[in-house]
């Protein structure tokens, strides 16, 4: 015999607690589409993402394109212990542009936030002992992690709440995303 959904009776909050099962179900239906497509590639899954929030106006042209060509130059560095100073830089004039200009998109600027923040600078030794400052490395992990949950966030934020939605989403994706990832090689990132 099956048991009978109750009446629904409480505030916003509680019914926000409710949508938890319908964001995990519509959360794992936007990885699987967006996996399959790109048929296991992390790479091309990161850039099927960002397409799709270009797409439904989330991110613009140019910053899709600048957000591409991060990940690209993070691919390319993936199997350095620290990132080139240049993507480093790269990354920090991307995000300084999307401060400076109010007509950037939130979730663009979430993401280079992120991605600026995962290439701090850090102090650290040659192989001599003299201090030198180097990037943190990303080993691709947190880079991947961190734009793969906020694509999924961004993305089901959107659903759920519009621009200021996908740019929250966009921007606790993004941080767990990244989070998770470096916990689940087992340790820090540098």
């Amino acid at each position: 015999m099956a048991t009978e959904r109750p009446e629904f009776s409480g505030s916003a909050y509680r019914l926000t607690a409710i949508a938890t099962g319908d964001l995990c179900a519509a959360t794992q239906d936007a990885v699987h589409s967006i996996h399959r497509e790109a048929r296991g590639d992390q790479y091309k899954a990161i850039e099927l993402g960002l397409n799709r929030m270009k797409e439904n106006g989330l991110i613009n042209s140019d910053e899709t394109e600048h957000l591409l060509t991060l990940i690209a130059a993070v691919r390319d560095s993936s199997g350095e212990k620290f990132v080139p100073s240049a993507v480093a830089q790269r990354s920090r004039d991307f995000y300084y542009m999307l401060l400076a200009d109010p007509q950037s998109s939130p979730v663009a600027l979430a993401f280079a936030s992120g991605l600026n923040s995962l290439m701090r600078p850090i102090a650290s030794s040659d192989a001599e002992g003299n201090e030198i400052v180097v990037y943190l490395s990303t080993r691709g992990a947190a880079v991947l992690g961190g734009i793969a949950g906020g694509i999924v966030g961004g993305l089901i934020g959107l659903a759920g709440g519009g621009g200021a939605g996908a740019a929250a989403g966009g921007s606790i994706g993004f941080t767990l995303g990244a989070c998770l990832a470096v916990r689940s090689l087992g340790g820090d990132d540098d």
